[in-house]
Order: C-alpha cells, then sequence, then structure tokens
C-alpha cells in the first residue's frame, strides 16, 4: 500500500484549524481526564480522575454586635454564612449565555465551585466556646436560614423559615457539630448558602464562640 501525503499550503496560506486544546496557555496540552477534549467539544465531555472536591472556610470568632431592641428580647447578635456556593460547576460551559453570571465572573464575585461529578456533600459546621453558656442553653437562640437559585447567583432567595437549631448544640461537650444537607437528593440545587444567626438573649459579657465551616 502506498501513503500519499498531502503537499504543504503555499505561503500565507492558512491551514484547518484544529480546535483549541485545554487548558489554554500558559498550560501545556495535556490528555489528564481533567481536562482531555480533542474534539472541542460544547459542552465538553464528563472529567474523569477528578480529585475529591471540598471547600473549607476559617475558623471565625463571632463579634456581636447591638441587638434589633424594641419588643424583642434579642441583646446582642452576631451572624456567619457560608460563601455563594456553586454545587453544580460541571454546567459552567453554559453560563457564557447568561449575561448576569458572566458579569460576576468578569468581577471576579464568582460563585465558589465545589467540583464534585458525583453530586451529593454535607455542609458541616463546628461551633466551639459553647461551654461559657449555662446549662440548659436559654442564654443563646441559634437559628438557620438556607438560600438558594436554579440558575442564577443574583437572585438567590430564602428556601426555609430562619429555623431554631439550637437544640442541636451540646453545653457539655467542648465542640457541637451541626450539618446542612442541599435539596437535590444528591442532586444538588446548583446555588446554594448558608447563613447562621447568634442571637444573645442575657445581658452580659458576649460568649467567645467560633465557627468553622467545611462542605464535603
Amino acid at each position: 500500500m502506498t501513503i500519499k501525503f498531502l503537499p504543504a499550503p503555499p505561503p500565507g496560506v492558512n491551514q484547518p484549524q484544529v480546535p483549541e486544546p485545554w487548558p489554554p496557555p500558559p498550560y501545556d496540552y495535556t490528555r489528564e481526564g481533567q481536562y482531555y477534549n480533542p474534539a472541542g467539544t460544547v459542552p465538553s465531555p464528563l472529567a474523569v480522575n477528578m480529585p475529591q472536591a471540598y471547600w473549607t472556610g476559617p475558623r471565625t470568632f463571632l463579634r456581636f454586635q447591638p441587638g434589633p431592641g424594641g419588643a424583642t428580647i434579642i441583646q446582642r447578635t452576631a451572624s456567619v454564612a457560608t460563601p455563594l456556593l456553586d454545587l453544580r460547576p460541571d454546567l459552567r460551559h453554559a453560563d457564557a449565555n447568561n449575561p448576569v453570571v458572566s458579569q460576576m465572573l468578569n468581577r471576579g464575585i464568582a460563585p465558589v465551585p465545589v467540583w464534585r461529578p458525583a453530586g451529593g456533600g454535607r455542609l458541616y459546621v463546628c461551633i466551639e466556646g459553647q461551654q461559657q453558656l449555662n446549662d440548659n442553653l436559654t442564654e443563646l437562640v441559634l437559628r438557620a436560614r438556607e438560600l438558594g437559585h436554579v440558575n442564577n447567583p443574583n437572585l438567590m432567595q430564602s428556601m426555609t423559615a430562619l429555623e431554631d437549631v439550637t437544640e442541636q448544640m451540646d453545653p457539655d461537650a467542648q465542640m457541637s457539630a451541626l450539618v446542612f444537607t442541599p435539596p437535590g437528593s444528591g442532586y444538588n440545587l446548583r446555588y446554594w448558602r448558608v447563613v447562621l444567626t447568634f442571637d444573645v438573649v442575657v445581658i452580659k459579657p458576649d460568649p467567645a464562640l467560633s465557627v468553622s465551616l467545611g462542605f464535603y
């Protein structure tokens, strides 16, 4: 069998362009499953061999502020929240057609992606310092609220009422661990956030409480 090679095009004539490999420069072309897409398809094929993803935040010491006053019994209040989490970053190929998301990306305020190809994951909240409170935790009220949206991080809305979760804290332990599961039964809603509010109902020095957050 004779193999014939096509002649090189004359100077000034461009050759057909092969789809640009991913990731783009300055990274080198790779066949690793996280990036390999030789056909340049949109959407990209499902990534493989991805490392297990998680997000963790720094340990945060609560800073209490005066309560709302009026008829409420809340004397001091503090809050802590997760960043806006993108739990389905594999759908980001469609964001180019979403002007709101594109603007957020351009301004560097995009939601924090958690790359979990199999979905799932939970938010873990660790609270330290509750030994300073009384035995039945009547000095403090801890409330949680979940926010989310199906496709637009600029339209986050409350999905749950402000729920009292104080009973999940253990005043006799050195640390309490609370667990929150995003909606979707393992097929996560894309954009999700959790806000925790700590309300002190007794006038006394502020408790030195700290909170650590992790999603995995």
